[in-house]
């Protein structure tokens, strides 16, 4: 049977977790996990070649023995050599003022706390204690409150910030197997031993109850399945960001989807597409009722149909596209004209302006003393612009027979002279047709950011 500290090289070998010479900084609350950890890195220094390694506390003040798990925390790393750090926080205040959870207050807490005193150390690795039971207990939490394979997957023994998963193959029995062999203390938090929250209930109940009664390896078990989906997700996940970057195109602080693409593709993800799209523009995931209303949405392919979104957003048919974009209309803005560069951030469009006469379908010319009387501005609602042949024409009209998507037509830049429009950039100018001090205007579209 393989030892703690093989198991844990083969671990840290396997998923290519340190490179020679590379710091770490690990998560220490003194509990038996963490204190595994930090004592199995430092007994492995040499073999695994780390320059250095260093540790941080958080003191979530949560409890009457807080501090004392923070000083056993100092004290074991003056035992061990190492540099210690440590954050106090008032938990309970932070989940109150955010609406959170304590248990997910503590979290954004600490992971915060890791990631300042990784930049401000100048560590290439954080190491959190995370174990088999952890992705057990995760499992039944995520498959409790409903979750697709993205949360049933478990937890990655390698993160793309830099954080790592040493012990993540360890179960609680050998954490404390190997901490007795060793003769090294740690500290019990007490709260783990209430019902009070629903990873103890799972923890201290059902796996116990599915242990006794159906599976004495359902940790074992629960961990490779995890595994096998984790497989499966990156599977996924490699399809779904080669057809993200296939079909998706972003204008204007908006993201577009072409509708007959997306529908081409298998539920897995186009799914997996719409939520990612969701997220850029909200910064949230989106639940199956929502990814399904919008499959819904898409299916009737209405132009000008729109749903709401959680996160102040909103879904749009428009044109044979899904526009995904915030629910707020943009600010309408009007810039004065001047030579050189106009940057007109609110539509990602540009102009320069510049002496002379120049031709073509991006550039319109005005005499030169005349331009204190122009103006770029968005869309005012019963705007018209003079066509040749044609007569004046509502620029609204303009927009739809040109299939503008409604999003766009806010921020579209109009040129105006005394407040009229006289240039719709890429579509109808009404220029004079001759100058004596010409200026020439041109127009481009700025490239679109992600």
């Amino acid at each position: 049977m393989m030892s703690f500290n093989q198991k844990f090289i083969e671990t840290v070998k396997e998923y290519n977790m340190l490179s020679e010479g590379e710091s770490v900084l690990c998560g220490l609350s003194g509990g038996a996990d963490s204190v595994s950890l930090v004592t199995a890195l430092c007994d492995l220094k040499e073999e695994l070649k780390i320059s250095r390694i260093a540790a941080v506390h958080i003191n979530h003040s949560l409890r009457d023995t807080a501090d004392r798990d923070e000083i056993f925390a100092k004290e074991l790393c003056e035992k061990l050599g190492i540099e210690f750090f440590a954050v106090k926080a008032d938990i309970k205040k932070i989940a109150k003022e955010k609406g959170l959870s304590e248990e997910e207050a503590g979290r954004n807490v600490r992971y915060e706390a890791f990631f300042v005193f990784k930049k401000k150390l100048g560590i290439d690795k954080i190491a959190t204690a995370h174990t088999k039971d952890d992705v057990a207990e995760t499992f039944f939490i995520r498959l409790l409150r409903g979750s697709s394979l993205d949360g049933l997957y478990g937890i990655k023994y390698v993160r793309e910030d830099g954080v790592i998963r040493p012990i993540l193959k360890m179960t609680k029995s050998e954490i404390l197997d190997y901490l007795k062999e060793k003769n090294q203390p740690y500290v019990t938090d007490e709260t783990n031993f209430t019902d009070d929250y629903l990873r103890n209930h799972i923890r201290l109940n059902l796996i116990p109850y599915l242990k006794e009664n159906y599976n004495p390896e359902i940790i074992n078990d629960i961990f490779r399945t995890s595994q096998l989906f984790s497989r499966d997700m990156e599977y996924i996940k490699k399809n779904t960001e080669a057809e993200f970057e296939r079909i998706v195109k972003f204008e204007n602080g908006n993201i577009t989807i072409n509708i007959s693409s997306i529908l081409e593709l298998d539920y897995a993800v186009s799914s997996r597409i719409i939520n990612k799209c969701f997220g850029i523009i909200s910064k949230e995931n989106l639940c199956y009722v929502h990814i399904s209303s919008i499959f819904e949405l898409i299916k009737k392919g209405k132009t000008g149909k729109t749903i709401d979104l959680p996160g102040d957003t909103v879904a749009e048919i428009s044109y044979g596209n899904l526009i995904i974009r915030k629910t707020k209309e943009q600010a309408s803005y009007c810039y004065p004209l001047k030579t050189g560069e106009i940057n007109i951030k609110e539509a990602n469009r540009s102009f320069v302006v510049e002496k002379g006469l120049e031709n073509g379908k991006n550039v319109f010319t005005i005499e030169a003393d005349e331009i204190d009387n122009y103006q770029i501005r968005s869309f005012v609602p019963g705007d018209r612009i003079h066509i040749k042949k044609v007569g004046t024409k509502k620029i609204k009209d303009i927009f739809i027979d040109k299939k503008i998507p409604r999003a766009e037509r806010l921020v579209y830049p109009i040129v105006t002279f005394n407040g009229q429009p006289v240039w719709l950039p890429g579509m109808y100018k009404n220029q004079q047709p001759e100058f004596e001090n010409p200026l020439s205007i041109k127009y481009k579209e700025n490239e679109n950011e992600q």
